[in-house]
């Protein structure tokens, strides 16, 4: 974790970067189903 900004600014990011790449993988996930 970065040291500067606040402990809830971390958070924040942290939780973003998740909800990101849990988008990402569906994305790739309806990606797959389409290939087939």
């Amino acid at each position: 974790m970065a040291r500067n900004g606040t402990n809830e600014e971390n958070e924040k990011l942290t939780w973003t970067w998740i909800v990101a790449r849990k988008q990402q993988k569906l994305e790739n996930e309806k990606q797959t189903l389409y290939d087939v």
